[in-house]
């Protein structure tokens, strides 16, 4: 045994705190297999590649053959690997014993020109408890990549796919997403305008047979012809297959605004609604449009931050009073002020099944309206978790230590509790109550019966008894029916216009974004360019 391997099996044996060992900058050498049959247990289950060549990752898998532990995470990254050896890494894994049980796969930043497809699908049919697979930075299609993991029908319950270019048009007749995936994150991608529709029409397939899933697609790049594409959808089509929906740091232009809630409508079993940082040619009809949706879908849950007009978004929030459903808001105006904190908290006490709120970065102007707003948070005996106003005392330039004593036990007491749940908490919730279902049949027609993502969104990690909201819960809707708006309906029944009107609103000053022509192409820092299908 070469000192290489003692040192080695040494670590593997005698490890206590050590759980993942890291090979990285083997790109010269020849290396013997490594001896690893004598390893009967050991703390070390991640294993991560980092610049390699292929040698020293052939060696390591060839001499796992006869690896007892189990080797839950892998990771290749910026290796130096053509097709056919990154094929072959593919086949090694699928056929090791070690990797059966394998429940993190990470590959990324290689930029040869092609990607050993098939061999993908394969490892991906034999990986049967892999719970999450994270592909980035690869200098190939994203469409094909997505597609050859449909293909495979996966168990993968969590993918990631970010920092490439989505070209490819997805032949949604013939793919369906894996059947028990629970998180698609799709957020940091470019995307071609075929390849966007496609990729949104396989999320809401009718061939999916599904849990509906927590969708994620921020931080797109996107050309404006590839905005208009939610005005193409044929929405009797689509199936309600998403439980939340992230849009976060994305355009949204005037011209689009109906056509992405029209597409929205179709997703009767939506819980949560995600717009951070969202960019917009014209509030107020995005406004209107989302004060409509929330109350006519009877939406659960929502984030939404960015620069906004307090003329439009005063008239939001109190559209939103006495609306018994909603468990979440988290709100946030950079240049929000003292009118859009009056109206958030005049909001809450209205609210009595609210459940979580983010209400910090506001920018309230005088210390009364900062006061009352956290007051309202504290007094809404529903309210389980919060943030803490962080941004806001710094921009008021405040000392909690000055507070007087009342003030002090009030922002002790929020401190305290939990802070609100962030969308990787509420995916782990569902996938964990869905094993808990899955390995007990006798929970599985009483506990989490209906919608198991009402305890996510609304009260995760939290023992709230479901029957308490039964009486204010929508009938459940049958899948099939073919969903219509009736706009007199919701023009009738829902909003008070905003006071505002087009003209004014153009003319305010941090309203305007500027959207870039189609002479944009897509690029990113690996220099590979893209043209649009």
């Amino acid at each position: 045994m070469d000192q290489f391997n003692v040192l080695f099996e040494a670590i593997l044996k005698n490890s206590i705190n050590i759980t993942k060992i890291a090979f990285t900058d083997y790109t010269s050498g020849r290396w013997n297999i490594f001896e690893l049959d004598k390893i009967e247990e050991t703390k070390v289950k991640s294993f991560v590649f980092l610049r390699d060549s292929y040698p020293i990752i052939k060696s390591f898998l060839s001499g796992a053959i006869n690896y007892y532990p189990t080797i839950e995470e892998f990771t290749i990254s910026n290796c130096e690997l053509t097709n056919v050896q990154l094929g072959k890494i593919f086949l090694m894994i699928s056929k090791l014993d070690c990797c059966k049980n394998m429940k993190t796969l990470t590959i990324k930043g290689m930029n040869n020109k092609s990607f050993p497809f098939d061999k993908f699908t394969i490892m991906m049919e034999n990986l049967t408890d892999l719970q999450s697979l994270y592909i980035s930075e690869l200098d190939f299609d994203g469409s094909l990549i997505l597609a050859s993991l449909c293909k495979s029908q996966s168990h993968v319950k969590r993918v990631k796919i970010d920092n490439m270019a989505f070209i490819a048009s997805i032949n949604v007749s013939v793919l369906k997403l894996p059947p028990e995936l629970i998180l698609l994150n799709l957020s940091n991608n470019s995307f071609a305008q075929n390849a966007l529709k496609s990729t949104l029409q396989l999320i809401t397939s009718p061939s999916n047979n599904i849990t509906p899933i927590v969708v994620q697609m921020a931080n797109l790049k996107l050309k404006v012809s590839a905005m208009r594409i939610f005005k193409a959808f044929e929405f009797h089509d689509l199936r309600s297959n998403i439980a939340e929906f992230d849009w976060s740091g994305n355009i949204i232009s005037y011209d689009m605004v109906n056509g992405f809630f029209s597409f929205l409508y179709t997703q009767k079993k939506m819980r949560m609604l995600i717009l951070n940082d969202i960019k917009l040619e014209k509030q107020k009809h995005f406004f209107d449009s989302l004060s409509k949706y929330i109350i006519f879908n009877q939406l659960q849950g929502f984030d939404i931050s960015g620069k906004f007009s307090s003329k439009i978004i005063c008239p939001f929030l109190s559209s939103l009073k006495n609306s018994v459903f909603i468990r979440r808001i988290g709100f946030r105006c950079i240049n929000g002020g003292d009118s859009i904190v009056k109206s958030l908290t005049d909001l809450i006490p209205t609210l009595p099944f609210l459940t979580e709120i983010i209400g910090d970065g506001n920018s309230p102007i005088s210390l009364s309206v900062f006061y009352n707003f956290w007051e309202a948070v504290f007094n809404n005996s529903s309210i389980c978790n919060n943030d803490i106003p962080k941004k806001d005392l710094k921009k008021l330039k405040l000392d909690p230590q000055s507070f007087d004593e009342n003030y002090k036990q009030m922002f002790k007491a929020l401190q305290s509790r939990p802070q609100p749940s962030k969308l990787e908490q509420r995916v782990d919730y569902i996938i964990n109550k869905l094993s808990i279902v899955n390995s007990n049949p006798l929970l599985s027609n009483t506990q989490y019966t209906g919608d198991i993502f009402i305890e996510s969104t609304s009260t995760p990690l939290l023992d709230t008894i479901r029957d308490q909201f039964a009486e204010v819960e929508p009938e459940p809707v049958d899948d099939h029916v073919v969903y219509e708006v009736p706009e007199s309906k919701i023009m009738n029944s829902i909003l008070k216009p905003s006071s505002l009107s087009d003209m004014e609103e153009d003319q305010l000053n941090n309203e305007a974004v500027v959207i870039n022509s189609d002479k944009s192409d897509y690029r990113f820092d690996s220099t590979a360019s893209y043209n649009e299908v």
